[in-house]
């Protein structure tokens, strides 16, 4: 992911990103604790990113995230979802969260 945010062709102002994993990097070690990519970039450049570099069914996408449920959570934070996320991929309106 970082390597493509630093070369993505929209980077309009050609920005080097660079980390130095020693002294900055602080992402967390397992998925359950990184926070989802909606809380760093737009939600149309998520679904440019999963449709150029996620592996997508031959025929329809739009039902990508029914057989992906287990990672719907990294791209959108939910439980309402994007239209754009609905609408291209299958990702439900909303999850409704239930109650303990």
């Amino acid at each position: 992911m970082a390597e493509y945010l630093t070369t993505h062709e929209t980077n309009t102002y050609r920005t080097p990103w660079i980390i130095d994993k020693t002294t900055f990097d602080l992402t967390p070690d397992t998925y359950e604790e990184r926070p989802s990519l909606d809380e760093y970039m737009m939600d149309t450049d998520i679904v440019d990113y999963m449709l150029n570099h996620l592996e997508m069914p031959d025929t329809d996408n739009a039902h990508w995230a029914r057989e992906n449920m287990h990672m719907l959570h990294y791209y959108f934070s939910g439980p309402i979802f994007p239209q754009l996320a609905v609408t291209t991929f299958g990702f439900p309106d909303e999850i409704v969260m239930e109650a303990n």
